[in-house]
Parts: C-alpha cells; structure tokens; sequence
C-alpha cells in the first residue's frame, strides 16, 4: 500500500521550501534528496523579492536548462502569473517563452482582481495565450488575494471554459480559508492540477497568515492539517509538491540541501 502510494505520486519540491537558491542550483538539491520535480519562481510576485534573470536569451535561463537535463529533473511549474485589474495579459508570452524553454508543464496565476467576472475573462485569455506554449494555467487560492477558497477558484477556472486550465490546492490555504479534503474529494478531478503539502496549527491570527504562508510552516507530521485525509481523496497520477518555507531553520544555518531533505523525510514518515 505505502510503496503504491509513493510509486503513484511524483513528488515535487516547491519553491518556497529553498527560495534562496538560484533557479540553476535548483535541480540539483531536488535531486540530490529525492525529489522528481521542482517549481521555479521566474517572476517574483513580491516588489521585496526581485525576479531573477530569466526572461529572454539569459546565461541563467540557459544554465537552469542545462541543469535541469543534467539532473533528470522535471520543471512542474513556474510562478507566478499575477492578474490585476490593470493586467495587459499579453505582456506574459515572454514569461510563457522561457518557461515552455525550460519544458515547464504548467505556471501558477494568482487572481488579484475583486471583479470575478473579469478575472474569469482574464484567466480565459491567459490560457489562450499559454496554449502554443503547452503551458497550463493553474489558479491557486489564498486569504490574501480576490481568489479566497477552493469553490470560488473552481468557479473561476469552469467559467474561463479552458480546457488546459485547473486549481492548485495548497494544504495551508484550504486550511486558512475554511475548506475541507470534502470539498476537494467533492471537486470534478479534471479540474485538479495538483497539490502543496505543508503543516501547521488548527488556527492562527489572522494577521499571522501572511507570514506563515511566506516563512514559517510546519513540516508534515508536525502539525494538525489533515493531510493523510487530503492526499487519500486526490486522484493517484495528481502531482504532490511539497511546499514548506521554514526560515527559523535557514536562519539557524540549517542550509537548503538540510530542509528540502527534511521535506521530503517528512513525507515519507507520514506515508510510507
């Protein structure tokens, strides 16, 4: 039973779990702890965090292709697509170029436009313009953004009519928002495009959300998310990343190569 569950479900290291590194360095921690597949953040969603060189013909862009075949490793998805009310959605081809370069299967969008129907619309052309590129958009839904819970995500992605186009279900923000592994079990599975596994406490302040999302989340296991009950009611071949900032731990010298190996350590304790 434990070795279906692992065979079944590639496993995928996220970016926020070594945000530090370098998009080149990436695939060889990945790899080097047991991971099938990364994320890579080629577009910073924060105005902190600047973006690193990869969009257009770069010498990183090229080393993060090279290291990624080198290693033997997917590139699940990049982030993040960020739509705003004045979002020109045409300005991402470049950003869907260098992620179909890199042979990434999908990038992730965050809806940051209160006005659903015009998100819907948006979300829509973005799949469209994605499409060449054999890029799938994936909508993921936060507190802190205009896309708050699992059915409002699913409503939005149904309402685009893409056939490429899905729901990311983050544990840690299904938790905050409410949401259940019911609800996901209750959700059509063509329209999962995968899983982020993290863990935490029950409930936290609501100020606190943000934070935690971005630094401080718990390894699997070591929290209360009922994440055994979550990755029972997901399709088997849905791709399972783990998601899991820790940077009390960077802070304490622990490196990258220590907390991607404790993620995945953390998994297979629960799982296997």
């Amino acid at each position: 039973m434990a070795s279906k569950l692992r065979a079944s479900r590639p496993l995928s290291l996220s970016h926020l779990t070594i945000g530090e590194v370098l998009p080149p360095d990436v695939p060889a921690v990945a790899a080097a702890t047991g991971f099938d597949s990364i994320s890579l953040r080629l577009n910073s969603p924060r105005s902190d965090v600047p973006s690193p060189p990869m969009i257009g013909d770069t010498p990183m862009r090229r080393a993060t292709r090279r290291s990624l075949s080198d290693n033997g490793m997917r590139l699940l998805n990049i982030e993040a697509v960020l739509l705003r009310p004045d979002t020109d959605v045409s300005s991402y081809a470049a950003l869907f170029e260098s992620a179909a370069y890199l042979g990434a299967e999908g990038a992730l969008v965050v809806g940051l436009d209160a006005d659903e129907a015009r998100l819907i619309d948006r979300f829509g052309s973005l799949a469209e313009l994605a499409a060449p590129y054999n890029v799938a958009t994936q909508l993921e839904f936060m507190l802190f953004s205009e896309v708050k819970s699992l059915s409002q995500a699913v409503r939005i992605v149904r309402g685009a009519g893409a056939a490429t186009a899905g729901v990311i279900v983050d544990a840690l923000h299904l938790q905050r928002t409410g949401g259940t592994p019911a609800d996901v079990a209750a959700t059509e599975p063509m329209l999962l495009a995968g899983v982020q596994l993290c863990d935490g406490p029950p409930m936290i302040e609501d100020d606190a959300i943000l934070t935690e999302a971005r630094y401080d989340r718990q390894f699997l296991g070591e929290g209360a998310f009922p994440l055994a009950q979550l990755v029972a009611v997901i399709p088997e071949a849905l791709p399972v990343a783990l998601e899991i900032p820790a940077e009390r731990l960077r802070l304490r010298g622990e490196s990258a190569l220590q907390r991607a190996q404790r993620a995945h350590d953390s998994f297979t304790r629960l799982f296997e």
